[in-house]
């Protein structure tokens, strides 16, 4: 009678063991399925953050379930730093402060608004006053002035002061180009307003200074100036950010120096600056796609070291200087490319030369410059509005200076 009622549980046993075994084959099977549906998915990009995030807290809770800890102290307090957060956002990148939050709850609280600070600047364009010249001293400042706000900022220096330079704004970041410093250069810099930082560039095959550049599809022009000999330059460039390269152009027709350039439809305009002991009024349009410059009607009132800012499909040259009529002008004239002409505007608050401006919103910003004397340079910001024609005084600069350069980013 035992024997026999053993013989049934193990009978039941193997019976057991034999349905366990099915459900380890089972399981092992649904694993490595699961594990190729999941390859899958990853790499045609399938699988989210938040996915991935749920499999890890998953895989966590399960190890902690088995080796339980007892931490001192809590990593939510550091997690929740802002500090941090804008740490992690310069030198990883905003995405990669966004992953963050998905994955640690606690990071959340913190990396929304920061997040969202961020994404507001970042729509919001500033203007970046770079360089200069403050007493016959090349200056490295770098401000960054807010239109919204009207408010100044200090940023990191430029690693090569210098004055007479060129710079534009390629995908969100800014080119310091060219200059002088008691030399003629041909430095590069480029500045990150995201981390802050510079970066230094292949040079400029020939230095120069008191040239032109602007930004137009994504390259960089540079156009004329005065090279190593103070000899005036006709010559263009185009420089490809991606590859870091520059691609020689076809000459302007008139070698030039101190003068101002306005892209508009995909065109360049060059116009007036100084040549062979005199201001001009001369202005030329090169077509990038057929490498080719024309001559269209020229400005009204001749003169160099001025400013040109673009507001829609119009370009407004702003001050500047010209013997005979004084050394710092208040003049305003808009140059409209459908008709081919000029039209005069209300004249700026505070004459000057040598100085920077650049458009943003609709408006155009002019910062610093030369006083009517030649010699002082100034510090102050106005602010045009073409829809009503008038201009305003705003908050000036930290640094009053001539000779620097603007970019908005």
């Amino acid at each position: 009678m035992f024997r026999s009622e053993l013989e049934q549980v193990w009978r039941r046993v193997e019976d057991q063991q034999r349905q366990i075994d099915l459900l380890k084959r089972t399981q092992q099977d649904l694993v490595d399925e699961n594990a190729a549906l999941r390859d899958a998915l990853e790499r045609d990009n399938l699988v989210g953050t938040r996915i991935s995030s749920q499999l890890h807290r998953r895989r966590f809770a399960k190890i902690l379930r088995r080796c339980p800890i007892s931490p001192a102290t809590s990593m939510v307090p550091v997690v929740q730093m802002p500090g941090l957060a804008m740490a992690i956002v310069r030198f990883a990148g905003v995405p990669a402060m966004g992953r963050v939050g998905v994955v640690a709850r606690s990071a959340r609280d913190v990396a929304t608004p920061v997040l969202l600070d961020l994404s507001t600047s970042f729509l919001r364009p500033r203007i970046y006053v770079i360089g200069g010249s403050q007493n016959n001293q090349a200056l490295d400042v770098v401000e960054r002035f807010d239109p919204e706000n009207n408010r100044w900022s200090t940023l990191a220096p430029i690693p090569t002061p210098r004055s007479d330079l060129a710079a534009a704004s390629v995908g969100g970041k800014v080119y310091a180009i060219g200059g002088y410093d008691g030399r003629t250069l041909s430095v590069v810099e480029l500045f990150d307003p995201t981390r802050e930082v510079w970066e230094t560039l292949p040079p400029m095959p020939t230095p120069r200074s008191d040239f032109v550049a602007t930004a137009e599809a994504g390259r960089v022009y540079r156009l004329g100036g005065l090279d190593e000999y103070y000899e005036a330059l006709d010559t263009v460039e185009r420089f490809d950010p991606e590859t870091k390269t520059w691609e020689v152009l076809a000459p302007m027709r008139i070698a030039r120096w101190s003068f101002a350039v306005a892209a508009i439809s995909g065109k360049l305009y060059a116009i007036g600056g100084f040549a062979d002991g005199q201001a001009l009024n001369v202005v030329e349009r090169f077509v990038p796609a057929s490498n080719r410059w024309e001559v269209l009607a020229p400005m009204p009132t001749s003169r160099s070291a001025f400013a040109m800012a673009t507001v829609g499909c119009r370009a407004y040259a702003i001050g500047g200087s010209c013997p005979g009529l004084g050394r710092a002008l208040s003049v305003v004239e808009c140059y409209d490319p459908e008709t081919n002409s000029w039209a005069a505007r209300a004249p700026m608050p505070t004459p000057r030369s040598r100085f920077a401006a650049a458009a943003v919103g609709g408006r155009i910003y002019a910062f610093g410059g030369f006083d009517d004397t030649g010699t002082e340079a100034l510090s102050v910001v106005e602010r045009y509005d073409p829809d009503v024609d008038m201009w305003e005084v705003l908050t000036p600069m930290p640094t009053r200076r001539s000779g620097a350069a603007c970019a908005s980013s």
